[in-house]
């Protein structure tokens, strides 16, 4: 973990960076706020209003300036309240003329930039900084209600129903206005150092040497070079700086939150330039991919479902889904698995994001092997100089890690890692998509007989036992030595644990009555537990990363809850006093009952971004645990 001073440190470079990249662009936000000025001027004889409110009824009834912005005024934002308007200022809203909207536009910008500008001590992206939303309803459409357990729907996603990206951009802005506003070379190293250190272990899809090469072949030009980059090029760029940003340690969770949306924001922006709908490239999906883990990190795990639908469509029409050897006979050795690659990571992304939607997966075709997988090529007398290159992003980066050392650079025996973890977790990928993914998303039981449950359990554990080793060990005592030795196969290892375990949970607890399979409770809660111990080594050993990603933690709190409704139902006619007095619950279920509590503890730190999503998913799993009448 970084010490103090070195988070003051980044957290001076952040705002020295935002404050020199306003100097370079226009920003839509920078016209002044006119919006609303005649009503703030009070008349000089009073007299009835013959002219309807056009405010929100909030800031009616707070006596607030309200912006009318729809579909939520800054004020209701900051203040997380609920933005309601009347019927007639709607209609009156709809049918409004074209220089009202953008003067509507402008202020929203110019009040959240000053949202973030009047906060004491944070670091602001730039003169566009926003201010933090969080929805507090849960939207009827969409993904909000997904029933996720049998008990009443809830709010836990965190999704609201604005646009996941805001806009901070003009209409003739182009990309000189994106370029604008990039960080100081000196910040950029410093977040795609963190991405290489926290996101690329677990997401391996870039060639590390090949996105280095054009990393600074890009910010050797000059910059009004820079203005004619390529826009999906830019686009993974700012979604790098995003991802790194979600991992940095500063002051306060909302400088973070702020800093990384904005540059998410960029990203978007630059992928509409590009223009994404009708263009397609590796950068371009690239940069959607670490976009939806952004957006699920950003606690709006259903946007990034629905933005992951125009990633599959798009690796489709790309033929990414498709033999290299076949659709790409001539592309280099390199370039092939590039493309594997890049259709692994949205393999993945889309089956175990299905798992936690509990909806269809999309990434059903597909005739790309496996092991047709190699290792990132790196001639032996070229591999020294990419280690011990002193201008390389590992050696100027600053250390964030817990211990404090900087990650290892991308060798011969990390290529060989990466391999075997991308193979293990593809292949576990397409077990889970056929078997679970499939049958969930219709509402059906996994399987139709005891038989066919005995024999999937046992070909989950056969696949188990040829991952290897050191992503496989379960015991707390080598993970923490696999932290202090080789930090970047210890992630590996723990979001491959997480979600095997995981998926043997919800087999052990599936029941098909009517075939006569029952759920095996002591196989669902031993499952949960590992899955849990999994987030928990995580937690014990990693916490800035345990902290961030949201995949984990909703994992962790799924099988919590899982653990939490079954003990329940072990001994509902027992009282407390009677089962304490006696010997009558097994030490194994008790110890289960401690992992519930101690996941309360974790879930109380986590998610402190969005207040709502943490309060729901706090109270739902207390409510649970409560409920254990033993």
């Amino acid at each position: 973990m970084a010490s103090n001073s070195e988070a003051s440190e980044i957290d001076a470079k952040i705002s020295r960076a935002s404050t020199s990249t306003s100097t370079h662009g226009t920003p839509a936000s920078n016209s002044p706020d006119t919006a609303g000025e005649q009503t703030a001027t009070p008349s000089k004889r009073r007299q009835k209003r013959n002219k309807p409110t056009l405010s929100c009824s909030e800031c009616v009834e707070r006596k607030t300036k309200c912006d009318r912005l729809r579909p939520a005024c800054v004020a209701c934002v900051k203040r997380q309240s609920v933005c309601r308007y009347s019927d007639i200022a709607n209609l009156i809203a709809a049918n409004g003329n074209g220089r009202a909207g953008i003067k509507s536009k402008k202020h929203a910008a110019k009040s959240a930039a000053d949202a973030v500008n009047n906060s004491p001590g944070l670091p602001t992206p730039n003169s566009f900084g926003r201010s933090t939303s969080i929805s507090s309803q849960s939207s009827p459409f969409l993904l909000s209600n997904v029933p996720h357990t049998s008990q009443p729907p809830y709010h836990v996603f965190g999704t609201g129903s604005q646009h996941p990206f805001a806009n901070y951009w003009t209409t003739q802005g182009g990309i000189p206005e994106v370029v604008g506003v990039l960080p100081t070379k000196e910040q950029a190293d410093t977040l795609i150092a963190k991405y290489f250190e926290a996101v690329d272990p677990v997401y391996p899809l870039l060639h590390k040497e090949s996105t280095y090469a054009e990393y600074d072949q890009f910010w050797a030009l000059p910059q009004e070079q820079k203005c004619f980059a390529d826009a999906s090029l830019l686009a993974l760029h700012f979604a790098m700086y995003a991802m790194g940003a979600q991992f940095l340690q500063m002051e306060s969770d909302q400088a973070r939150q702020q800093i990384s949306e904005f540059y998410v924001s960029a990203a978007h922006q630059s992928l509409r330039l590009y223009p994404f709908l009708s263009r397609t490239s590796l950068h371009s999906i690239q940069a959607m991919i670490l976009m939806a883990y952004f957006l699920m990190n950003d606690n709006k795990a259903t946007d990034a479902w629905a933005f992951t639908g125009i990633l599959v469509k798009q690796a489709y029409a790309m033929g990414l889904h498709r033999d290299p050897d076949i659709i790409a006979p001539k592309a280099t050795e390199m370039e092939k698995n590039q493309r594997r690659k890049v259709w692994y990571s949205t393999f993945h992304q889309d089956v175990f994001l299905t798992v936690l939607v509990k909806l269809p997966p999309t990434t059903t075709f597909s005739d790309v092997s496996i092991d047709s997988l190699t290792e990132d090529g790196i001639e032996p007398e070229k591999e020294a100089s990419i280690i011990t290159n002193p201008m390389s992003i590992s050696a100027i980066a600053p250390r964030q890690m817990t211990p404090p050392i900087p990650p290892p650079p991308h060798t011969s025996v990390t290529a060989k890692s990466d391999v075997a973890f991308i193979r293990s977790m593809w292949r576990l990928a397409e077990l889970v998509q056929r078997t679970i993914c499939q049958p969930r998303a219709l509402s059906q039981p996994l399987t139709t007989s005891t038989r066919q449950k005995t024999q999937l359990l046992s070909n989950f554990h056969s696949l188990y036992s040829s991952f290897p080793s050191p992503l496989s060990d379960s015991r707390s005592q080598f993970f923490a030595n696999l932290v202090a030795t080789n930090p970047r196969i210890a992630r590996q290892s723990i979001f491959l644990r997480s979600n095997y375990w995981h998926c043997i949970m919800i087999i052990q607890a599936d029941a098909n009555e009517a075939a006569g399979v029952k759920c095996d409770v002591r196989g669902a809660i031993e499952a949960a537990r590992l899955a849990i111990r999994a987030y928990f080594d995580f937690w014990d050993g990693l916490r800035p990363d345990a902290g961030v990603w949201f995949v984990s933690s909703h994992r962790c709190f799924e099988e919590a809850l899982t653990i939490s409704n079954l003990l329940a139902a072990l001994h509902p006619s027992h009282s407390i006093a009677a089962v304490n007095s006696s010997a009558l619950v097994d030490p194994f279920f008790i110890e289960a009952r401690d992992d519930v509590r101690r996941v309360l503890e974790i879930l109380e730190q986590v998610g402190t971004g969005a207040p709502e999503m943490q309060k729901t998913r706090t109270e739902v799993l207390r409510a649970a645990y409560e409920a254990i009448a033993w």
